[in-house]
């Protein structure tokens, strides 16, 4: 009988355990693709920006009730989001070398 869950589980295997802090990191850094810390915080932030636009630009066109705004909008939060997507991509490639 074993004394701990974990030990029940694993049957007492030995390999090792990731802490919850490097699952993170490394979830991460597989959710923006990036070789650096630096491209995926620019990456996070360009996410971040981008879904805070959208969902700004559907509020603006709900309150003017213009289809319009959405779409210019939209259009506009997509072409940034594809060059900041480029230059990181750049960055994160010259940094996998």
């Amino acid at each position: 009988m074993s004394n701990t869950v974990t030990d029940e589980i694993t049957k007492g295997d030995s390999t090792p355990r990731a802490s919850f802090k490097t699952s993170f990191t490394n979830f991460l850094y597989a959710i923006t693709q990036a070789a650096c810390l630096k491209v995926m915080v620019l990456r996070m932030i360009t996410y971040i920006s981008l879904i805070i636009g959208v969902i700004l630009s559907i509020v603006t066109s709900a309150v003017l009730g213009s289809a319009l705004v959405f779409f210019e909008g939209l259009i506009t939060y997509i072409l940034i989001g594809v060059g900041l997507f480029a230059l990181t991509e750049i960055i994160n490639r010259r940094t996998s070398k």
